[in-house]
């Protein structure tokens, strides 16, 4: 079968890995590959194929689709600021 690259923003592997709290070794156990594939990906040096981006994806717990951003989305503070409205509101309810 043909490798057909994937053609991923390299800063956004680092990051997905990084957020997800694996280092590069328990992510190269998890797509299947050798620790140093993981940080050729990662410094731009290679590109992993469709299907090796596609368990990078699932490995980081991230859409395929962010791969392919710019830069790395913002953090999420959904649940910061439902805690944070929560908080504030917890004494204002109070008689």
């Amino acid at each position: 079968m043909a490798h057909v690259e994937g053609l991923g923003n390299p800063a956004l592997l680092r990051w997905a890995r990084e957020s997800a709290s694996l280092t590069p070794d328990a992510i190269a156990k998890k797509v299947g590959v050798k620790v140093d594939r993981i940080l050729a990906w990662e410094n731009g040096q290679e590109r992993p194929s469709v299907a090796q981006l596609r368990n990078f994806a699932t490995a980081t717990k991230r859409p395929l689709a962010v791969f392919y951003l710019a830069a790395p989305p913002a953090p999420s503070m959904h649940c910061t600021t439902f805690v944070q409205v929560l908080q504030e509101n917890r004494g204002h309810h109070r008689r």
